[in-house]
């Protein structure tokens, strides 16, 4: 290994670990909220804004039409290169949330509006006529173009004006249903709560409900194949795709919002001395005193899944914790779970080693609060409690490892190895 580089180790930032029920972490919390407006964000939000500031540019004077055409030009440039390499990135596999954008282009093509009174390009024409020669109402040919080659700017800016008034349109109508959601889920966790079924403290549950927002995702930005949903626990915010039946609409949600119940381990990061002191000095000239920065707080533990110790780096154990996720989120809507294959080696985990688990152990875990004010040893006393007794079903590092080979060789073959007779001791032995 080389040597260190004495500019680079002072920038590193460096996590200190701080109590879930401490001030610190609820004020991180609250700033959140108060700077956070419940505004939901689309693909080509931004450059539809812009190029309506160009349009009121040329009306007013201030901009020629030659200039105007040059800014709109860059403008969906940019965008064309992100959605390029969001179809990239992608490959070929044709998501519902894609399918989706490029079938908002069947209501421009079907009026023709935005091409009539003005000269095509030979390579939309090449596009409208694979369209054209598809079914009417199958995008799929325009999607296949776009992934071959960029998508050229009389196509894309249409496309976008499209997409970001549909997009409004959805959330507006997502909006109206989040209050009966919210009211809906928090009837049933307080039923469950009383029933033993969900070990958080009502305070709790009433606070870190109180602290998530919700909003429409737009999977353009975040692909949602499979999952329909997210949770940042860094933002307390839940974001659920849009086009959802009713019912799978309610799990999604029940789902994410159960990753907010989730106990964390939040940490502070923080620089090296000699860069806090220059950031609080460069602060300062600006006005903001130390007193009211808004803490970095990042949670480096979510219910049973742990970040990575550098900032970007990888997590453990995420497939278990949607697992287990999902067991609460079916239990409170009496749905089908999604995550169903994680669902089957969770149980295997159960029921496979030399003496059975319970979901009592993982829930008890995946709850915990973190308390930095504990002796070391006790500020995860249920997570430590379940690494024990799984230590004594599999082996010593036995998670560590079903979770490496999950990693490496995914969900499917970890589950066909765990359902095979004494299947457990290839993962065992396998690292």
């Amino acid at each position: 290994m080389g040597e260190k580089n004495a500019t680079e180790e002072v920038l590193i930032p460096r996590p200190r670990k701080i109590s879930e029920i401490g001030e610190l972490y609820q004020h991180s919390r609250e700033k959140w909220q108060e700077t956070h407006t419940q505004r939901a964000y689309c693909f080509g939000s931004d450059e539809v804004k812009d190029l309506d500031a160009v349009r009121l540019q040329v009306h007013g004077g201030e901009l020629t039409e030659e200039n105007a055409q040059a800014k709109r030009r860059a403008i969906i440039r940019k965008a064309r290169n992100r959605l390029q390499g969001s179809l990239q990135e992608r490959g070929q596999h044709i998501a519902k949330e894609l399918y989706a954008f490029f079938d908002g282009y069947l209501h421009v093509v079907s009026q023709r509006t935005a091409f009539e009174h003005s000269g095509v390009s030979p390579a939309v024409q090449e596009l409208l006529t694979a369209f054209d020669n598809s079914s009417s109402t199958n995008p799929l040919p325009l999607y296949r173009a776009a992934c071959q080659s960029p998508i050229p700017p009389e196509l894309l800016e249409p496309l976008l004006i499209a997409h970001v008034k549909e997009f409004q349109r959805k959330n507006e109508e997502f909006l109206q249903r989040v209050p009966h959601l919210k009211r809906e889920f928090y009837k049933r966790a307080l039923v469950l709560r009383a029933r033993g079924l969900l070990p958080v403290e009502e305070p709790t549950l009433k606070t870190r409900f109180e602290q998530t927002s919700v909003q429409l995702a737009d999977p353009l930005l975040r692909p949602l194949n499979e999952i329909y949903g997210q949770y940042s626990s860094d933002f307390s915010l839940v974001e659920i795709a849009p086009d959802l039946p009713g019912r799978l609409e309610k799990h999604t949600f029940a789902h994410e919002m159960y990753h907010a119940f989730e106990g964390k381990t939040p940490a502070e990061w923080r620089f090296s001395e000699e860069v806090e002191t220059e950031v609080s000095r460069r602060l300062r000239e600006q006005g903001v005193q130390d007193e009211e920065r808004t803490p970095f707080i990042v949670d480096m533990r979510s219910g049973l899944q742990f970040r990575g110790a550098k900032e970007h780096g990888s997590s453990r154990f995420h497939w278990l914790n949607e697992a287990l996720t999902d067991f609460f989120a079916a239990e409170h809507t009496n749905e089908k779970p999604i995550y169903v294959r994680e669902l089957r080696l969770l149980r295997g985990l159960l029921e496979r080693g030399k003496k059975p688990l319970s979901h009592g152990d993982f829930a008890a875990a995946y709850f915990e609060p973190y308390d930095a004010q504990e002796p070391a040893g006790q500020r995860l006393a249920y997570w430590n409690a379940l690494m024990k007794k799984i230590t004594e079903s599999y082996g010593s590092g036995f998670l560590v490892k079903l979770d490496k080979f999950v990693q490496e060789k995914g969900v499917d073959e970890a589950l066909k190895t765990m359902e095979r007779p004494d299947g457990w001791k290839q993962i065992q032995r396998a690292y």
